[in-house]
């Protein structure tokens, strides 16, 4: 479960096995990182489950164009700048101090199964039925 406000377009970057990076935009990131855990998302993430979130901007609400333009850029940088865009995101995170919520099922919290989380409540490491 992430903290992003339903409608929200936003551009995130997975990690895959392997250590490539797999930048994309959706408007609902928990029902996509659901999608490719059950792999059913794009072929590239099928191909090298599990994965890890690692990155997520987001854009004004409603803004698709905003965050596709963003997804472009991120995709055109080295993997070097996208490593440090992650390890920023990281920074960031680990620097929340919200407090820890109760632990949940993946099936309580609406994740798809194989995904965990984070005590912040982002899926951290998703694994699709079967692939591993």
């Amino acid at each position: 479960m992430t903290f992003l406000l339903a409608g929200t377009w936003c551009v995130y970057l997975l990690r895959l096995r392997g250590g490539a990076l797999y930048c994309g935009c959706t408007n609902d990131l928990d029902r996509r990182l659901a999608t490719h855990a059950g792999g059913r998302g794009s072929r590239i993430v099928r191909a090298r489950l599990p994965f890890t979130l690692v990155y997520v901007e987001t854009a004004h609400p409603g803004d698709r164009s905003a965050a596709q333009r963003r997804e472009a850029q991120i995709k055109r940088l080295t993997k070097s700048e996208k490593e440090a865009l992650c390890a920023q995101w990281e920074d960031i995170v680990r620097r929340k101090a919200l407090p820890s919520r109760p632990s949940q099922s993946n099936s309580e919290n609406g994740q798809a199964s194989g995904c965990a989380t984070d005590r912040l409540g982002f899926a951290k490491t998703c694994a699709g039925e079967g692939n591993g």
